[in-house]
């Protein structure tokens, strides 16, 4: 634990650094074979031991080179690595230039290579220093990871931060599109998964939704159908993509509802109706969803067939102009914690723990604990009882989502507000709760396991201390 700690915490003056011109290596993550693949895990990566070197910036780059000339999608390139899971999200937030511009801290090349990216851990703002060393692969001249074609940065700067905060390269192989989103925006996300939702539509509904919000999206290609049928389709199994946006319009007498995808290698694209070469484009269709027939990754599918090949959708609910909060508390017997909501507005409230992938290797045996979230209404000395959602998932996050009135608590290391304004928080809780049935509509996540809520109960009763855990907050 405490390697993770000296990852996270590390306290670098960056600005004094870059201001000194020194040549900076950063010591809690130096340019070390372990830091490519982690001792733990040789055995199961071992076809990435072959990348043992690692190179500079300006010893590799022939010319000047920038942290980014102008964001572009088409940049990212995927390496030797197999973190198309975190790629793809970054593909995401790139279709919004000025939302990964905002990531950077440091946002010029410097001569001490040294960088700063902003990022959220458990909901809690971090400023994560990274110095211009990356792998490098000697057999073909080139960087072994994730790269832009043209002399731009970014792309390895933000796969080496998720690097740094998780142990090793060998760490971020293999993900959930949400956690990239999650780490990078510190905004909350869904994710849809297709199989469990019973109308079809609702899908539809959701992600079109997101897109008429500028949600971030994205889609994973891990059906049930073969790896041949995916590639007969022009797609690759298991496989995460960036999802663009939706289209839905008259053609023909019916309604046509395409989503469009982005493949993070940059190539291999869907080859069926709708795709960039599909034989019944007209020029009006063309202009009218501003067809780019090119071999870039970018294509649209029908949304049948979307449900056919990807078995999940991922929105991440970022919203331009909100404001991060978040408070560090620590575990107490029979406490809770409480936000003050001083202004109308929506939100989601945040359940966070370590997550398995962080920890994994320096603390063997670790799992992300089982989570339960609650979320009750001040009433004088009593809470009334609203929603309640659980998790076991790797990442340790759960969520549900409130709205003005309500008062949130709960219990656990940090909590986090994502919203217009500031929102202020305490730790003096009311004394005890009064137990109310929630409504029969009352909703989760997806990804969230349904639990039971206490029942019935009117009286006062000390809060259960196996139902408290850990809290954030985000509105969208």
């Amino acid at each position: 634990m405490d390697k993770v700690l000296e990852r996270l915490n590390a306290k670098v003056d960056y600005e004094a650094v870059i201001q000194s011109k020194r040549q900076f290596i950063d010591p809690s993550f130096p340019p070390v074979a372990t830091n490519i693949v982690h001792p733990a895990q040789r055995e199961g990566l071992a076809e990435y031991l072959k990348f043992q070197a690692w190179r500079r910036c300006r010893d590799v780059f022939t010319s000047t080179f920038d942290v980014f000339q102008g964001i572009d999608v088409s940049d990212i390139h995927q390496g030797e690595l197999g973190n198309c899971y975190y790629l793809c999200g970054v593909a995401a937030i790139a279709e919004f230039p000025d939302r990964i511009a905002k990531v950077f801290l440091t946002q010029a090349a410097n001569e001490s290579g040294c960088y700063a990216i902003q990022c959220y851990i458990m909901g809690k703002k971090y400023a994560i220093v990274v110095d211009d060393n990356f792998p490098y692969d000697v057999d073909c001249s080139s960087w072994a990871f994730g790269r832009s074609e043209s002399n731009e940065i970014w792309v390895m700067l933000l796969e080496k931060v998720w690097a740094k905060v998780n142990g090793s390269y060998g760490s971020i192989v293999s993900g959930q599109e949400y956690e990239g989103l999650n780490f990078l925006t510190g905004a909350p996300y869904e994710v849809v998964f297709h199989e469990s939702c019973k109308d079809k539509l609702e899908i539809w509904k959701k992600i079109k939704y997101g897109d008429e919000k500028n949600y971030i999206m994205a889609a994973s290609g891990a059906g049930t159908l073969s790896s041949a049928d995916y590639k007969a389709a022009g797609l690759v199994k298991s496989h995460a993509y960036s999802l663009l946006g939706v289209r839905e319009f008259a053609h023909n007498g019916q309604t046509v509802r395409l989503v469009q995808l982005r493949n993070p290698w940059g190539h291999n694209e869907w080859n069926g109706e709708w795709s960039d070469g599909w034989a019944g484009w007209t020029p009006e269709l063309k202009r009218q969803l501003e067809l780019v027939d090119k071999n870039d990754g970018t294509f649209y599918i029908p949304f049948d067939q979307y449900l056919r090949y990807y078995d999940a959708s991922t929105i991440c609910m970022w919203k331009d102009g909100y404001v991060h909060s978040t408070a560090v508390v620590e575990r107490k017997e029979n406490a809770c914690h409480v936000f003050e909501l001083r202004e109308d507005c929506s939100g989601y409230l945040e359940l966070c723990s370590y997550p398995q992938r962080m920890l994994k290797n320096d603390v063997p045996g670790y799992k992300s604990p089982v989570l339960h979230l609650m979320l009750g209404r001040v009433e004088g000395n009593n809470i009334k009882y609203v929603v309640s959602a659980g998790c076991t998932s790797s990442h340790g996050n759960t969520k549900v989502k409130l709205t003005p009135e309500y008062t949130s608590s709960s219990r656990g290391r940090i909590s986090s507000v994502r919203s217009p304004r500031p929102i202020q928080s305490t730790d003096t809780p009311p004394a005890r709760w009064t137990w109310w049935r929630p409504p029969s509509a009352w909703r989760l996540w997806p990804n969230c396991a349904r639990t039971t809520p206490a029942r019935g109960r009117t009286g006062g009763a000390t809060v259960p201390a196996s139902l408290l855990s850990t809290t954030s907050l985000s509105s969208p």
